[in-house]
């Protein structure tokens, strides 16, 4: 039998195209040395109007009687919700939001059982915020500007099982996952800011994240899967409700809310739940219907001065929903979407993109 020696040395071209403008391009490139113990290097850059990133990636694979891995990276990004959302059809105002984070993490992965693995790690992370607190800001107004420097540790499960990286249509994904937080917070109002007072606070809190992505159902051409999402955190409350919002854990259950700055669907603790179908036709065209409730646990609620306080628990929640077309080619999925966003200033949004809609992890995710 002939054995092919395994190429050290392989790149990767990609990206998203998008009817919205978060077009994103894509490059990776990746060094294996393959000897008594695998050690593979890579690095990738995404680019674009809405997301920019580069990382830097080792990983050393151990195979002792129990094998196990360290990898480390070092990762910046970039998310410009303003130029991310605006439209040539679009008279809505964006909100104006950028979010800058650079962040070191290390972390030990073993594995359980098929598909399955623990994961305990640590990062240090640098995030800086610029924003407005309201959409009412002319040329000459300056923006608020707040960095958070932080480390976390964490420990966790995660299976997967997916089918597919995006719109998977059979298998299952579970995580769980514990960390904390202990950083600083400092706040340098801007012009249009309510409190002009600058703000050095210590900041720490602890999160618990239960996340089950499960298709239970398949026959010939139709497919029903689950989703299910549980976050609690005793997140403290920033010094104003715009950058509290920021901070706070978001629910994302379609590609498209990756892209998006949702106040409504962020929180420190909630539950989500949601429900798909899906038709499929050769297994390369699916037709999928989904929908999501969010409930958190408190809503977090502006004040007149730009604070925020905590309101009732478990009164209002808010509806995600989605019609699909999903043509799964060799090259990435062909996507045409109709969303669904409760109590949003535009409720309906409609999507065709080309690609994944991926990103490289945030450091506190």
């Amino acid at each position: 039998m002939a054995i092919k020696e395994e190429k050290k040395f392989r790149a990767s071209f990609g990206g998203v195209i998008a009817t919205k403008p978060f077009s994103t391009g894509f490059f990776q490139l990746e060094h294996n040395l393959l000897k008594n113990t695998e050690l593979k290097t890579s690095g990738n850059i995404y680019f674009g109007n809405f997301y920019n990133s580069a990382q830097v990636k080792i990983r050393w694979d151990i195979p002792f009687d129990i094998p196990f891995y360290v990898e480390s990276q070092f990762t910046a990004n970039r998310h410009d919700f303003f130029n991310g959302r605006a439209t040539f059809i679009d008279d809505i105002n964006p909100p104006f939001i950028i979010n800058s984070e650079r962040f070191i993490e290390t972390n030990v992965g073993l594995p359980v059982f098929t598909n399955g693995k623990i994961l305990i790690g640590y990062n240090y992370l640098w995030q800086d915020y610029e924003y407005y607190q309201s959409n009412d800001f002319v040329r000459g107004d300056t923006t608020d500007r707040t960095s958070f420097e932080a480390y976390r540790t964490f420990i966790g499960y995660e299976r997967n099982s997916l089918n597919r990286k995006q719109y998977a249509n059979k298998g299952s994904k579970w995580r769980l996952r514990f960390a904390g937080t202990n950083g600083r917070e400092e706040t340098d109002p801007g012009s249009t800011a309510p409190i002009k007072t600058r703000l050095n606070e210590r900041r720490e809190w602890i999160s618990i994240n239960f996340m089950m992505n499960k298709y239970f159902f398949s026959k010939r051409k139709f497919h029903l899967g689950t989703y299910l999402e549980v976050n609690y955190s005793d997140l403290p409350r920033f010094q104003n409700y715009t950058v509290s919002t920021l901070v706070s854990p978001a629910f994302e259950p379609l590609p498209e809310n990756k892209t998006l700055f949702q106040s409504q669907y962020r929180s420190r603790t909630f539950f989500s739940g949601g429900l798909k179908a899906i038709y499929s036709v050769r297994d390369l065209i699916d037709f999928r219907a989904e929908v999501y409730i969010f409930q958190p646990y408190e809503e977090l609620i502006r004040n007149a001065d730009g604070t925020s306080r905590y309101g009732k628990e478990a009164i209002n929640r808010n509806v995600i929903g989605t019609l699909t077309a999903v043509f799964h080619s060799r090259l990435g999925p062909l996507a045409a979407s109709l969303n669904y966003y409760d109590d949003a200033e535009e409720e309906l949004s409609f999507l065709v993109h080309f690609g994944y809609i991926l990103f490289n992890k945030r450091g506190l995710d």
